[in-house]
């Protein structure tokens, strides 16, 4: 458990620093830089990247969790999986572009009236797809030997950073919005090249084929687990992303701008962006505690697995709730913000509820802890391949029928319904199956301070400037919240971790 929270702590503190980072990027520098429908552009490109990019991996970046620590014995060596991974990946990215190449009319057909730009710049989407694959790998690989917290810097500091300085340089002419796209995708490259030097300087780069490892029977058992684990994986990526895909087609009509779907999915992304500060905690712990489970399960250990279950669910609500109050408290404030800062470019009024929809979706989505990472790494990893692939259909459906009644709030609540539903049946599963489940009185404990802490600071009146008011409620939430955490002995982890923070002041919080 030790590994679990040492690298959880750094997983969250380099998470929250990207948040930051990317605050400054999503809220400020992306909406003053950028026309709304090159911003949109931008999400559009990437996601559509990264969805393809799923494919070209088939799920074969997760054999790398679940299946190295049955065959690692010493340090530096992968067993020929690394190898095996990698050349199955590029082989599924060739089978991908060229299936772009050749369909591409296919691909922009739903975008022909809301999102034009798309069509001009999808050539980008052939280099972008193969980075993010490579990076896939390379990131997996360094869950896998206990190496999270380099890939995560990486992809949250480093990219938000180089991207910063892009919209900087753009800004001040240096290069028109073509070449800015090109270097946009590039950076991407340099996220894997940095990757690969850090597996090369640890000593983790082993690209020996091991034939005792990777032989038939077991290539058979990779291929069905990378087979399932791609649908689970695209099932959550699409109910996590067909919203985006939707709104940009759906959006518009003949006659009007031919971009107003990308400037429907610029104002959309911003505030995903906003509500997916709720999940970083789940982030961070995913990020080693899915490898532990995958061990566990090979250990047969049920009883590892239930505590990392157990405290996964309660440290990721805490946390998340601390943010999500903070958020709602401040959501009037912050449109405020937005829009004075765009000079009225962009309308963020239409923020607000699809805040709360994706903001108390994410909220349930961490409080329900590692469930999907539990059953996708035990040996009925298929159930949650069907579950996630109903999913894809419950969340287009409800995309398509809330999407043209309530717009980008009616995105939000599709995925909202889709998250809920995909949660409570892992529940299920889990509780019937093997008598796994994460809520303890503790819970209704931190949903109450929560919802306390909310309702006090909306008694208290307003100082007549939204960011001053932004800034005296975020600090009274935070003020109420955490003592209230911590003096009630919510998380054991939480108060550990402040009780080393308190006594290198000299105080001891506990005995």
């Amino acid at each position: 458990m030790g590994i679990v929270a040492k690298q959880s702590v750094w997983n969250t503190i380099t998470l929250f620093t990207g948040v930051f980072l990317g605050a400054i990027n999503t809220m400020l520098l992306f909406p003053m830089i950028l026309e709304p429908e090159q911003y949109g552009l931008t999400r559009i490109i990437v996601t559509v990247g990264i969805l393809a990019a799923q494919f070209a991996m088939m799920g074969m970046p997760a054999i790398l969790v679940k299946f190295l620590h049955k065959f690692r014995k010493e340090e530096g060596r992968s067993y020929g999986l690394l190898p095996f991974v990698l050349v199955s990946c590029i082989i599924g990215v060739v089978v991908v572009l060229v299936a772009m190449y050749f369909g591409k009319s296919i691909i922009l057909l739903p975008y022909e009236d809301s999102a034009e730009s798309l069509s001009d710049k999808f050539h980008l989407l052939f280099p972008l797809v193969f980075f993010i694959t490579l990076t896939g790998v390379l990131s997996s690989y360094l869950k896998a030997v206990f190496h999270s917290v380099f890939q995560l810097v990486v992809s949250e500091i480093f990219m938000r950073i180089a991207q910063t300085a892009l919209l900087v340089m753009y800004s001040f002419g240096w290069f028109d919005f073509d070449l800015f796209m090109w270097l946009f995708v590039l950076l991407y490259g340099v996220d894997a090249a940095l990757l690969l030097f850090y597996l090369i300087k640890i000593g983790e780069l082993d690209l020996k084929m091991d034939k005792e490892v990777v032989n038939k029977e077991n290539k058979r058992n990779f291929y069905k687990y990378g087979i399932a684990n791609f649908f689970s994986g695209i099932g959550f990526r699409l109910s996590n992303m067909i919203d985006v895909l939707m709104i940009s087609a759906m959006i518009g009509t003949i006659g009007m701008d031919s971009d107003v779907g990308l400037k429907a999915v610029a104002i959309y992304s911003l505030a995903a962006y906003i509500s997916s500060v709720i999940e970083m905690p789940a982030r961070a712990i995913g990020n080693i505690a899915f490898t532990l489970v995958g061990k566990a399960w090979a250990d047969g250990n049920l009883a590892d697995i239930n505590k990392l279950y157990r405290k996964s669910a309660i440290n990721q609500l805490v946390v998340g709730g601390l943010v999500f109050v903070g958020i709602w408290v401040n959501i009037d404030n912050i449109i405020f913000l937005l829009n004075d800062i765009s000079k009225e470019s962009y309308d963020y009024s239409q923020i607000k509820y699809v805040v709360f929809f994706l903001g108390l979706a994410k909220l349930f989505h961490v409080a329900s802890g590692i469930n999907g990472g539990i059953i996708i790494t035990s040996k009925y990893y298929l159930f949650g391949t069907y579950v996630t692939v109903g999913l894809i259909f419950i969340t287009f459906f409800t995309n398509w029928i809330f999407i043209p009644m309530y717009g980008i709030v009616g995105a939000a609540i599709a995925t909202a319904i889709s998250l809920l539903l995909f949660n409570i049946i892992s529940f299920l599963f889990l509780l019937v199956k093997f008598k796994l489940q994460p809520f303890t009185l503790k819970t209704l404990l931190t949903i109450g301070i929560g919802i306390g802490a909310y309702f006090f600071v909306k008694l208290l009146p307003e100082m007549g400037s939204p960011f001053v008011d932004l800034l005296l409620q975020s600090l009274i939430v935070i003020c109420i919240y955490i003592p209230l955490i911590i003096g009630l002995k919510i998380s054991e982890d939480i108060n550990t971790l402040a009780n080393k923070v308190s006594m290198r002041f000299g105080i001891k919080l506990m005995k």
